[in-house]
């Protein structure tokens, strides 16, 4: 038995919101074959892409992260435990330019109606790649000038889980609450009526903040509890209150992202369908906020 973790990303370009345009924009970004910088040392890319959209409405492949040689920096000789003599390094350290050390490999499907790329997050303890190092990696695969000026803008936002909104709702007092949102082709009643009445006010992005001096704090109705529903997975909801302990408290969606664990028995099924598997419950589940 193996358990692995798979997290999801939300790609939102402006509109209009066309599945076509999705597909077209990840594979031009695959094409590219261009690695980025993510974090220090490390790196990654598209490892591949494979276009099955027509047939199944998806796209799958592998993400790649890596270690980006800095090939100026000193070595150490553990035999010596001295800094290596740069002649001696480069006598003795050949590697060819277009290798990189420590590959990861995590696959991923991205689904273009839905504007979702659903990823393993940890195949196993060597392979695994966090949703905000993800995030980073697909914002600045697909934000590169080139993309832009031929795609436009797209704007990439981790999927979080569902409990931090409903600890918001939960507070014993509701301080402060913050909605952003930027709108991709609804999914959901609630969303079709939010994304026609920004788009019927020219908005690209909704953003609003509310705050109360009231000892009762906040009241929410209906209609601001569907609109953080659906800013959690299309920009960003905070929040601040009191718990039950009388402790000023703070909630971010941002910094709760939704993670998936799937418990794989490679003995009847392999980790391929178990994923493809959890990855079609986990649509399910984003369709149907705001709905």
């Amino acid at each position: 038995m193996r358990i692995i973790s798979i997290a999801a990303l939300n790609v939102v370009l402006p509109p209009p919101h066309r599945p076509e345009r999705y597909v077209k924009l990840w594979m031009d970004a695959a094409r590219r074959k261009t690695p980025v910088g993510l974090r220090g040392d490390v790196g990654g890319m598209i490892g591949s892409a494979h276009n099955r959209y027509e047939e199944h409405k998806f796209l799958w492949g592998d993400l790649f992260k890596f270690v980006n040689i800095d090939r100026d920096a000193k070595w150490l000789d553990l035999s010596t435990n001295e800094v290596a003599a740069p002649e001696d390094v480069t006598q003795n350290v050949r590697i060819p330019e277009s290798y990189r050390p420590n590959l990861r490999v995590l696959p991923y499907i991205f689904f273009p109606d839905q504007h979702r790329l659903i990823f393993i997050s940890r195949l196993d303890q060597q392979n695994t790649l966090s949703p905000g190092m993800a995030k980073t990696l697909v914002e600045r695969l697909l934000t590169s000038s080139d993309l832009i000026e031929a795609h436009g803008e797209a704007v990439i936002t981790v999927e979080p889980d569902r409990e931090t909104l409903d600890r918001i709702f939960h507070l014993p007092v509701l301080k402060q609450i913050s909605f952003e949102i930027s709108p991709p082709n609804a999914l959901g009643d609630v969303e079709r009526r939010l994304f026609k009445w920004m788009e019927d006010q020219n908005a690209t992005k909704f953003t609003q903040n509310m705050s109360s001096d009231h000892p009762d704090g906040l009241q929410l109705g209906k209609d601001q509890r569907q609109v953080a529903e659906v800013a959690q997975s299309n920009g960003l909801v905070t929040a601040r209150g009191i718990d039950e302990a009388g402790q000023t408290v703070k909630y971010s969606t941002v910094d709760h992202p939704y993670l998936e664990k799937v418990e794989v028995d490679t003995g009847t099924t392999t980790i391929e369908d178990s994923f493809f598997q959890a990855a079609l419950g986990m649509l399910r589940n984003f369709v149907r906020v705001g709905g």
